[in-house]
């Protein structure tokens, strides 16, 4: 995938197939609400499944927990973000910002309204209030009883210009329409 801040849009590629397909971060978002409904009686049905599913909406909660680990030559600090269905385990460094265009990309939706995955709305507001890049993640994601972890980390930090061509489609693509 390529962000493409600069023109507030995703660009999926499929190296297999050597197509890609594009959708600014407005129309995600669109899509997302209407997969959330658009009615009330659509919104209380989407809930009562999330709670049946046991991915209940509720409020996010970030606490700091001091210093972190040094990752990639960068010290961190360390949060956490909970959830009644989500524990995140963040190390972020603070001599690495964060340009503010990178929080609208991934802004799940304006409206905060529970999405098909629960209510990340209020964890990625949680999120835009830590200080600097996030290096390491660890998500505790509980479905239907079972929990789910998953590691991402930071090997490596480069600092300087990137080519504008980093941010391109390669040669040879083709572009197809986006599949729902």
């Amino acid at each position: 995938m390529i962000v493409r801040l600069d023109t507030g849009r995703f660009i999926y590629l499929d190296h297999e197939g050597r197509t890609y397909s594009e959708i600014t971060f407005d129309q995600l978002r669109e899509m997302t609400s209407q997969l959330a409904g658009d009615d009330a009686a659509d919104g209380q049905r989407h809930q009562e499944a999330m709670r049946r599913m046991g991915l209940e909406s509720g409020p996010a909660k970030l606490t700091r927990l001091g210093s972190g680990e040094t990752i990639a030559g960068y010290a961190t600090e360390k949060y956490l973000i909970e959830t009644s269905s989500i524990q995140m385990e963040i190390s972020a460094a603070p001599d690495l910002e964060i340009p503010a265009a990178y929080y609208e990309a991934f802004s799940p939706r304006g409206d905060n309204a529970p999405g098909p995955m629960g209510d990340m709305g209020k964890v990625f507001e949680e999120i835009k209030k830590i200080r600097g890049m996030i290096l390491k993640q660890v998500s505790t994601f509980a479905f239907m009883g079972e929990n789910t972890v998953t590691t991402t980390i930071a090997t490596s930090v480069e600092k300087g210009a990137i080519p504008a061509s980093t941010f391109e489609v390669p040669v040879g693509y083709k572009a197809v329409p986006l599949e729902n």
